[in-house]
């Protein structure tokens, strides 16, 4: 019996993931665990290997697809295998949680839903859409073509005439949001930190040939404070709490205006150094754009620092795969003091917890090269 191919959960903080390419043709062998195709999920992209020897027997996605997470995207078996539905091409019905295949009218190429979502919200007709997509399929940039050319609603005139889509990265970042915002009942609670310690202690280290950013030494103490605050270490999923013993800090960097959450990972056990030497290499990987989905798995806190900009204060979103996010602004250069906001999953930490938390973490900053 041939063998469903599936997207598994591959770290992924997003509900869907975007099929780049295909690494086997139909009608090719495969063997166990060899590259299939290529997918992108938040903000990495990571190959999808097989889980079965045999022939590529049919391909339920083209490339530029969004897929769900579990759903069946290909079929491995053997050569001539009868597969769980007409294999004519185009004639796919939707499998046991594979993708479901919406057609146009007449005997044109199939439809994704979200395609067919997209051309409802825009009010373009897809018959009269021309697709530019492999075989003929119709891309989400052929809707908003469309769009443009006069084939749906009038535009809006008070907001500038007909909008551009969202880049990739900027759907990801706007779903991750909103589904935070949907999902998270947050508290926060802002405290002003002492950074002088940690100033003094940066000029030690610079002299000692160690150039070391404020960033590190926010992580290393968040990353101790952790340690004893356990609700700090968890996530909730569908009202349970699960506790993680290892510290994973996911830190805000960003690469002209793309932002990224890369994750630092035992924060706890290492150096302010170490820290720093681990800040570098993800710097370096936003540059190259060279993340895999493991360094974005796992964090269960986020710090996003502001510091650089006359920012005094600031209340940032929680991922919504995480339970907490400190938030700094500028250090005031007369009282050499920071502004740290701490936002919270109000559903596992409460008030109480938070302020322990938060006057922890102040003292543990404090407390740097006294």
């Amino acid at each position: 019996m041939a063998t469903a191919i599936r997207v598994p959960d591959i770290g992924t903080t997003v509900d869907r993931v975007k099929l780049i390419r295909w690494l086997k043709d139909e009608g090719e062998t495969v063997r166990r665990g060899e590259p299939l195709c290529e997918l992108e999920t938040d903000k990495a992209t990571s190959d999808l290997e097989s889980v079965a020897e045999g022939t590529l027997l049919k391909q339920l996605a083209a490339p530029g697809a969004e897929i769900e997470q579990g759903a069946v995207i290909a079929y491995v078996g053997e050569p001539d295998e009868k597969l769980p539905f007409d294999a004519k091409p185009g004639a796919e019905k939707r499998t046991a949680g594979g993708p479901k295949r919406v057609g146009r009218r007449g005997d044109g190429p199939k439809i994704p839903p979200i395609i067919r979502n997209i051309a409802n919200k825009e009010g373009v007709d897809l018959d009269l859409v021309v697709g530019t997509g492999p075989g003929g399929r119709i891309t989400r940039e052929d809707v908003y073509r469309a769009r443009a050319g006069g084939r749906g609603r009038p535009a809006n005139k008070s907001a500038g005439g007909v909008g551009k889509p969202l880049s990739d990265n900027q759907l990801i970042v706007a779903r991750r949001v909103t589904r935070s915002l949907r999902e998270k009942p947050t508290i926060s609670l802002n405290a002003r930190v002492d950074m002088g310690g940690v100033i003094r202690e940066r000029r030690r280290l610079r002299a000692e040939g160690k150039r070391i950013g404020y960033d590190a030494f926010i992580i290393a103490s968040t990353a101790s404070v952790m340690r004893d605050f356990p609700h700090f270490r968890s996530t909730v999923v569908s009202e349970k709490v699960f506790e993680r013993e290892e510290v994973v800090i996911a830190v805000a960097i960003s690469r002209g205006y793309e932002l990224y959450t890369p994750v630092v990972r035992g924060a706890d056990g290492l150096s302010v150094w170490e820290v720093e030497e681990e800040l570098l290499r993800l710097r370096e990987t936003a540059e190259s754009q060279a993340f895999t989905p493991d360094d974005f798995a796992g964090a269960t806190v986020t710090v996003s620092n502001l510091g650089m900009y006359p920012i005094r204060d600031f209340t940032a979103v929680i991922p919504p795969d995480q339970i907490a996010i400190v938030s700094v602004g500028r250090i005031e250069e007369t009282s050499l003091a920071a502004v740290f906001t701490l936002s919270v999953d109000h559903r596992l930490i409460n008030g109480r917890e938070a302020a322990e938390f938060l006057t922890a973490l102040k003292k543990s900053l404090e407390e740097r090269a006294e």
